[in-house]
């Protein structure tokens, strides 16, 4: 159980950073037309406000590294605007439409972007720098999987950037050189995102380097809780509370596996990673849908190699590190089966059924890839995601289904 121990401690620390108060009017990653545009920050803080509590909203110059206030003195509401599960009161403040001065923006490939963050005072000297939410943070901060839902701890561990700032960009602006080019409106996306092989060689890279951030040991053992062996109790119409049963490994403080079923575990699991790399809004991964990779073609040079781990390369499950050994062969050839293809999945009458016609050909990605990506530690490696969002399609095909 030592790493619930070591996951409990992180969320801990990031309640009690959200007791700070949150923005959620500025997330991070918001897109406006032009520098010339206004925002409005707005969001929550946890305690009713008393005559010296305030906020202000400051942008960072990038000349000098400086935080520099844009607006001060903005009011907190007396009156609780939200009451969440557990009963924490939460308070709205609105600072208004703001135009970010020229000074704070940095000119980057097509546009431009600059930085902005919040912060909350009590005492009208001491000031706390407050959680930045992302674009989905209504819809994280309603959802409800297994009644852990709408509680300062869920919000906590799931519904705010890892970055403590708010990242603001133009419409045209991305990430990396203007040699590395964006995907044309005419290519089309399967279910929302791309598949890799449509992606060029630069724009990987980006992809894979945004993705390996969020690769540590405590995300690779939570795929051990996703329980493997069971579709029966899913529902074709959305994602499954906790099924309980088996885990893969080692069940949840609860003592029941916490990421739902075989499709609906791992949908969530990948979520996880949208949910951190949305805040780029980078192109390739348009509303932070990473690409998938099918299994039947070359695994890009980007996704053959798992994160090192910082211990050496053993069983996530028995030491402090993960299994980071080469896998052993980058064209596996594992082919998707005729049978769960787009036009034939509908034929299937349930999902267990679905899930067991395409098990097959998730275990050969996994077994023909081999090294550290034959383990259940192959989220070590960005291409974990990417293979089972390829897999998720066919439950994503058969939700589609009349």
């Amino acid at each position: 159980m030592k790493y619930l121990f070591r996951i409990k401690l992180a969320v801990i620390s990031i309640v009690l950073a959200l007791l700070s108060g949150c923005s959620v009017g500025v997330y991070d990653g918001l897109r406006i037309n032009n520098t010339a545009s206004t925002i409005n920050p707005w969001g929550y803080v946890t305690s009713a406000p008393t005559r010296a509590s305030k906020m202000r909203v400051q942008a960072r110059n990038p000349a000098t590294g400086s935080w520099v206030t844009i607006k001060d003195n903005v009011s907190i509401s007396a009156n609780v605007g939200w009451t969440t599960a557990d009963g924490t009161q939460l308070y709205n403040w609105n600072a208004g439409n703001i135009v970010i001065p020229g000074a704070y923006w940095t000119a980057g490939t097509g546009g431009y972007f600059a930085r902005i963050r919040t912060q909350w005072t009590t005492n009208g000297s001491s000031w706390t720098n407050t959680l930045v939410s992302r674009k989905d943070a209504i819809e994280c901060f309603t959802e409800n999987f297994n009644g852990e839902g709408n509680t300062i701890s869920y919000m906590a561990g799931n519904c705010f950037s890892h970055r403590g700032e708010a990242y603001v960009y133009t419409s045209n602006y991305r990430e990396g050189p203007a040699t590395c080019p964006a995907p044309s409106a005419a290519l089309a996306k399967t279910n929302g995102h791309y598949m890799v092989n449509q992606i060029p060689s630069c724009a990987r890279t980006i992809v894979s380097n945004h993705m390996r951030e969020k690769i540590d040991e405590n995300n690779i053992l939570l795929h051990y809780e996703i329980n493997h062996n069971t579709s029966t109790a899913e529902s074709k119409n959305a994602l499954p509370n906790d099924a309980g049963g088996t885990c893969s490994r080692q069940p949840g403080s609860d003592g029941t596996c916490e990421l739902g079923g075989f499709f609906g575990g791992h949908e969530r699991y990948i979520r996880r990673m949208e949910r951190h790399v949305m805040v780029y809004d980078y192109p390739w991964m348009p509303e932070g849908k990473i690409p998938a990779w099918n299994g039947s073609t070359w695994i890009p040079t980007q996704f053959q190699n798992a994160e090192v781990s910082p211990d050496g390369s053993c069983n996530s499950w028995t030491c402090d590190g993960w299994r980071s050994d080469p896998i052993t062969d980058s064209t596996p050839n594992a082919v998707k089966p005729n049978s769960v293809l787009p036009g034939n999945v509908c034929a299937y009458a349930t999902t267990a059924q679905v899930a067991s016609a395409s098990n097959g050909w998730h275990g050969n990605g996994h077994v023909l890839t081999g090294g550290h990506f034959g383990t259940f530690d192959s989220p070590a490696n960005p291409l974990f995601f990417l293979w089972h969002n390829a897999i998720n399609d066919v439950w994503v095909d058969y939700r589609n289904c009349p």
